[in-house]
This record gives structure tokens, C-alpha cells and sequence, in this order.
């Protein structure tokens, strides 16, 4: 039986920072796409209500209301998850673009060539560095976010003082 092996090539420099650069434009581009195309300030809103009104629902559950109360007040529930729903379901257009580079640019500039880098091949590092920046910016947009949330939830107390 004879097996082929694949001889391990190590990744030039010019290559790894281009990954590397594609990596984190595409994340770039995700956060800008998802920022642009999922009104935040709406989805804090609607998160709002829904915590409000899901908060009253555990209630009237737990002081037995009637099931005539308890169903209205999942059919005002409803709407605002479907419009949430809807939302976050924009955030996937994201999803296209990491695969076309995944798939299409990065084999069509590279091709078959057998670069790794600390062992990984070079659609492995792409995939590492656009996970790990994924992560690290999810995190400095939520903190973002909190911060603008608390900032607005300042504003309407003060304005409903």
C-alpha cells in the first residue's frame, strides 16, 4: 500500500499577512454590515419590552391568573419576538461572505499550494484568525452597546422626570 504524502511548505511572510489582512477585513466587513443593516437602538428597545413584558407574564403565571390574562399577554409577546426574530435573522448575510472567501478567494489566490503555519494549512489560519478577531470584537461591540443602553436608559428617565 503506498501513501502520498504532502510535503509541509512553510508559509512565506507576504502570505500569512495577507491572510491575515483578508481575516480581519472580513470581519470588519461583517461588523459594519450588521451594524448597518440591524437598527440597535430598536433591537434595545424591542429587548426592552420583551424582558418587560415576559417579566409580568412569569407573574400572572405564578399567581395562577386566569388563562384568558396569561394567553393575552403571550399574543403581545408574540409580535415583538417575530420582529426580533427578523432582526437578528439579517445578521446572516455575514454568512455568504466568509464562505466565498473561504471557498472562492483564498483557493483561488492560493490554489493547491501546501503553506502551513504552525501547522495549520492556509485556509486554517484564515478560518483561526476570523474566529479569534470575531470573538475579540464581539466582545468590544457588546461592552459598546451596554454602555450606549445604559447611556439611553439614562435619557428616558431624565426625560420622563
Amino acid at each position: 500500500m503506498v501513501v502520498a504524502h504532502i510535503i509541509q511548505v512553510p508559509m512565506p511572510t507576504d502570505v500569512l499577512i495577507t491572510i491575515i489582512l483578508i481575516a480581519v477585513l472580513e470581519v470588519g466587513l461583517s461588523i459594519f454590515l450588521q451594524r448597518k443593516l440591524i437598527n440597535q437602538k430598536k433591537m434595545r428597545s424591542l429587548t426592552r419590552k420583551m424582558n418587560e413584558k415576559s417579566k409580568e407574564l412569569r407573574e400572572l403565571i405564578k399567581s395562577n391568573a386566569a388563562q384568558d390574562v396569561i394567553a393575552s399577554k403571550q399574543k403581545e409577546i408574540y409580535p415583538l419576538m417575530m420582529e426580533q426574530t427578523k432582526h437578528q435573522f439579517k445578521s446572516f448575510v455575514i454568512l455568504p461572505i466568509f464562505l466565498a472567501i473561504y471557498y472562492v478567494v483564498l483557493p483561488a489566490m492560493f490554489g493547491s499550494k501546501n503553506y502551513f503555519f504552525m501547522g495549520l494549512g492556509y485556509l486554517e489560519v484564515f478560518f483561526v484568525v476570523v474566529f479569534v478577531m470575531g470573538i475579540i470584537s464581539s466582545v468590544i461591540v457588546l461592552l459598546y452597546d451596554r454602555k450606549k443602553a445604559k447611556l439611553e436608559a439614562e435619557e428616558e428617565k431624565a426625560a420622563s422626570s
